[in-house]
């Protein structure tokens, strides 16, 4: 005996009531389908025809497995997410030529090149280490471009072959003629990789290698500028704690430990203020790019009345000062929380003392004994040449000033100096200023802040708390004087800025 059962549509109530008119039949049931739950997480997702993945494939060539797979889960789910990519890690503008990824190649080479630039021009503290430096060029110069270029390569890749699909399916008329599109056009091409490949990296190489090293070479030289700075802290150690207990001056400096210290290798001579407590010292051969130029460390009060120092680079070249554009600051922590970092201009070192003003240590009450008990043969010659260093170049300044008249103006320029500690007004030259046809001289007088060369920083711009204005003729006098680089006479202590 054979068992029937009606098939009726799920939820057919006529179908129902007409089973139910007849006693002697079968009664018929109802069927649903449910889909499992991993089929239903993806009813929402779009269908791709099957010629496009078979388009996809043809058009990708070479691994057509791994990139097709790709693609048609991103035309599934409508978006494209960023993945890894091995080979564009490896060799990102070799591979992006081979894929004939033109734009994308150009970008991946270009990426090393930003990274280099971006190394080099902002100032990046790694030490005194060359192993640390070499660690971060390497960073900037290589792994993050190469990142980067690994982890968008399947999103950008997965664009242009869509776009070569979808062109060829416009122009043709039928998926085999598009397919055959695809084929003469050509996946891939290793011909074009190799040569556009190197020489683009060998052209990369060639403007990213020379920077690099100059950048490397000024690290070295500022490292040994640290290093020098880093031997005067016995000096300054003691000018501290001398002003702490006593508020006076050392009498007797500390040259001993001075010339213990390992960077003392690159100083040739060391010059002790005992009238202010400044610390000088020449360069010596050790480091020729910088050979007989000077370093002034200048100690002084802030509001707290704490001793803090400043780094003057006297006559040294800007790419070899720290905290300069492409260049990591060489700065010495020193005792009482102050940084010295030379290369900073002095009224920008000035604004960042503590306390917001900042004062030059006094001369001592007591009397200055001469510095006779140096045993090295070398400060004493240089304490002397920078005496008669200073006396020729303040009567040379004099004579300039001279030079410069005007009969229009008819005012006097007096400007205040310190001679070994001490005050006295002067009056410096016999008659009127003017600032003649000089453009550079106008376009100084016009500037906010005026250095006269020796650390002394005038401010130029409106009368506001804790500043002075600086008059016309003494502007001029400074605009006019200011091709000398060092002091020509031991200045006041500067305004506050």
């Amino acid at each position: 005996m054979t068992v029937g059962t009606a098939t009726l549509p799920a939820g057919s109530t006529a179908a129902q009531a007409h089973a139910e008119e007849l006693p002697g039949e079968l009664t018929p049931t109802l069927d649903s389908v449910v889909f499992p739950a991993f089929v239903r997480e993806h009813q929402d997702e779009r269908r791709v025809r099957p010629a496009l993945a078979v388009l996809f494939r043809i058009a990708v060539g070479p691994h057509a497995d791994y990139y097709a797979h790709r693609f048609v889960k991103y035309e599934r789910t409508g978006h494209s997410v960023p993945s890894w990519h091995w080979p564009s890690f490896a060799l990102p503008t070799i591979w992006a030529f081979y894929r004939k990824l033109w734009a994308y190649g150009v970008a991946c080479a270009l990426l090393p090149l930003a990274g280099a630039l971006a190394f080099t021009r902002f100032a990046f503290d790694f030490g005194d280490s060359s192993l640390a430096w070499w660690a971060g060029a390497a960073l900037c110069v290589w792994l993050v471009p190469a990142l980067v270029s690994a982890t968008f390569a399947n999103t950008f890749y997965y664009r242009s072959i869509r776009e070569l699909v979808r062109q060829a399916e416009r122009n043709t008329r039928s998926a085999g003629m598009a397919a055959g599109h695809l084929v003469k056009r050509g996946a891939t091409d290793s011909l074009l990789a190799g040569l556009f490949g190197v020489g683009t990296l060998l052209f990369v190489g060639s403007l990213a290698g020379p920077r690099l090293q100059t950048a490397f070479h000024e690290h070295g030289v500022r490292v040994k500028l640290a290093q020098a700075i880093s031997a005067m802290k016995p000096l300054q150690r003691q000018v501290e704690e001398d002003w702490t207990r006593r508020h006076s001056i050392p009498e007797h400096p500390d040259f001993g430990s001075v010339r213990a210290h390992e960077g003392y290798a690159s100083v040739r001579a060391v010059d002790f203020n005992a009238g202010n407590g400044r610390v000088r010292f020449e360069l010596g051969p050790a480091v020729p790019e910088v050979q007989g130029r000077s370093i002034l460390l200048a100690p002084a009060l802030d509001g707290s009345q704490k001793v803090r120092w400043l780094c003057i680079p006297i006559d040294i070249p800007i790419p070899f000062r720290a905290g300069t554009s492409g260049a990591s600051p060489a700065t010495t922590r020193l005792r009482g929380g102050g940084d010295a970092a030379c290369g900073r201009r002095p009224a920008a070192v000035w604004r960042h003392v503590p306390g917001g003003r900042a004062t030059s240590l006094p001369a001592r009450a007591m009397a200055i004994r001469p510095n006779s008990r140096r045993t090295e043969a070398a400060d004493e010659g240089m304490h002397q040449s920078n005496r008669a260093t200073e006396t020729a170049e303040r009567a040379a300044h004099q004579k300039r000033v001279q030079a410069h008249t005007n009969p229009a103006l008819g005012e006097h320029l007096h400007v205040q100096r310190r001679m070994h500690g001490q005050r006295a007004g002067r009056r410096v030259g016999h008659g009127p200023l003017d600032l003649g046809h000089d453009s550079r001289v106008r376009r100084c007088v016009q500037g906010r802040d005026l250095d006269d060369g020796c650390g002394n920083v005038y401010q130029r711009g409106p009368r506001r708390a804790s500043r002075r204005r600086l008059p016309e003729q003494i502007a001029i006098h400074i605009c006019k004087t200011s091709a000398y680089t060092t002091c020509p006479y031991r200045a006041m202590p500067r305004h506050h800025a």
